[in-house]
């Protein structure tokens, strides 16, 4: 970036500068200052858009415009969504550590907990993430329209928007083709995409002693039905679980659950 301290053409020092007069009486040609300073702003954003892969072009309006031209609005939107698009776009989930909410430091992120609130405050994530008219609908689906604030009356004209709750979940790759996720498909009502799945354990069976029948093995399945075979068996007191001697001692509690880490998930709007 220029320094505009040696500009000679300039009251005072930057930031506190300001431009001398122009060459004479209604003169248009301005100062070094200006001519640097547009030379700076417009090539920045000029810049921040080719990243953004949008149409650099669009500088020449926005110079137009500052000059009288043409209106701002149009050009306007492009720098926007340039600097959504650098800096994170609208729908793009964030994992928020900071002590402080989102909206305290500015930051353009919503955290996931369900809320619903006016499609006029977000317009650009109710874009982004909507779930679709034909969808809108259905049960169990995120990112709907309804007709009031609590969600509860959907509908494709509605003038709410509802967010998934991320609270106390972890995050799961969407699977449709099902390869490891058996209702990837279905989940959603078929959108799966910020869906809710239940806790669950995968189906299973266990093997107890039976003292009563002399020390018969039985194989509790399906339906109940079993399978016995005799064996030498001695009878342990049900109670705090066992270790298998290699593993270590099994860790008890009210949910079946992995190693994790607490975090806000969060949505950039």
């Amino acid at each position: 970036m220029k320094s505009f301290n040696d500009i000679s053409n300039i009251n005072g020092t930057w930031p506190t500068a300001s431009p001398k007069n122009c060459s004479g009486a209604g003169a248009t040609d301005g100062t070094p200052a200006i001519a640097e300073w547009v030379a700076n702003f417009w090539g920045f954003v000029q810049d921040l858009m080719e990243r953004a892969a949008l149409t650099p072009s669009g500088i020449l309006e926005a110079y137009a415009a500052e000059t009288g031209a043409l209106p701002l609005g149009g050009t306007s939107t492009q720098i926007r969504t340039a600097m959504q698009m650098a800096f994170g776009s609208p729908g793009e989930l964030v994992l928020w550590c900071r002590s402080q909410a989102p909206a305290t430091v500015g930051a353009r992120i919503l955290l996931l907990q369900g809320q619903t609130f006016t499609i006029t405050s977000y317009k650009d994530l109710v874009a982004a993430t909507y779930c679709g008219d034909g969808v809108n609908n259905t049960a169990g689906v995120p990112f709907y329209k309804s007709t009031d604030s609590g969600g509860v009356t959907r509908s494709t004209t509605g003038t709410y928007f509802t967010l998934p709750d991320a609270r106390g979940v972890t995050i799961r790759g969407i699977d449709i083709g099902a390869t490891r996720d058996p209702q990837g498909a279905t989940r959603g009502g078929g959108t799966p995409n910020g869906s809710i799945q239940q806790f669950a354990m995968q189906g299973h069976w266990h093997e107890s002693w039976d003292t009563s029948s002399g020390g018969t093995l039985v194989a509790l399945g399906a339906a109940g039905s079993k399978t016995s075979r005799t064996s030498l068996c001695t009878l342990d007191v049900v109670g705090a679980p066992k270790s298998d001697g290699s593993n270590g001692t099994p860790v008890i509690s009210s949910e079946t659950r992995m190693w994790n880490l607490a975090t806000y998930i969060g949505i950039r709007y």
